[in-house]
C-alpha cells in the first residue's frame, strides 16, 4: 500500500469532522455574542452566519497551512477562527456602515 492509501484508511470520521464542528461553533459563540454586545438594529441570524464563515476559512486556512499534526496546532487554529470570525464580522459592519451612511450636509449646523 502506499501512503496516501494509508493515511486515508486511518483516518476517523472523529478527527476529520471534529475541527470544523469546532470552528462553526467558535463562529456560533461569536456571532450571538457579537450580536448581543453591539446592540442595535442587529439582525443575530445574519452575524452568527457571517462569523461562522469567518471561522471556518480562518481555522481551515490555519489547519491547511500548519498542518494537524498536534493537539496544539488544533488550538492555534481554533483560535485563528476566532480572529477569522471576527475579522469577517468588523468588515461586514464596515460595509453595511459605508453603504448605509447618511451623507450629512456640512453646512448643516445643530
Amino acid at each position: 500500500m502506499n501512503s496516501l492509501s494509508l493515511y486515508i484508511s486511518n483516518i476517523s470520521p472523529v478527527t476529520t469532522y471534529y475541527p470544523w464542528l469546532c470552528w462553526c461553533a467558535v463562529g456560533i459563540l461569536v456571532g450571538v455574542v457579537a450580536a448581543r454586545s453591539l446592540g442595535g438594529r442587529r439582525m443575530m441570524w445574519l452575524d452568527v452566519i457571517m462569523s461562522t464563515l469567518g471561522a471556518i476559512a480562518g481555522g481551515s486556512m490555519s489547519f491547511f497551512a500548519i498542518g494537524d499534526n498536534t493537539m496544539q496546532t488544533f488550538i492555534i487554529s481554533v483560535l485563528v477562527a476566532v480572529f477569522g470570525s471576527g475579522l469577517v464580522l468588523w468588515a461586514y459592519d464596515w460595509f453595511l456602515m459605508r453603504l448605509f451612511r447618511k451623507e450629512q450636509d456640512p453646512t448643516d449646523k445643530k
